[in-house]
């Protein structure tokens, strides 16, 4: 059970590590992280549907 629980924090860690680098890169880029973080689930699908499409997608 201890090598699970380790690869639970360290996948727990990787993930601090991201978060950390995202804040980091937008700072760095002026880029307000409050604005840069989707809401829901719903708005992260819209926005991936419109970077592929390059369209807005009000049909989803």
């Amino acid at each position: 059970m201890q090598a699970e629980d380790e690869k639970t924090e360290g996948r727990s860690q990787l993930i601090d590590q991201g978060s950390k680098l995202f804040a980091t890169a937008c700072y760095e880029s002026g880029i307000d992280v409050s604005n840069a973080w989707p809401v829901s689930d719903e708005e992260l699908k819209r926005s991936a549907y419109s970077d592929r499409y390059d369209e807005e997608t009000d049909w989803l």
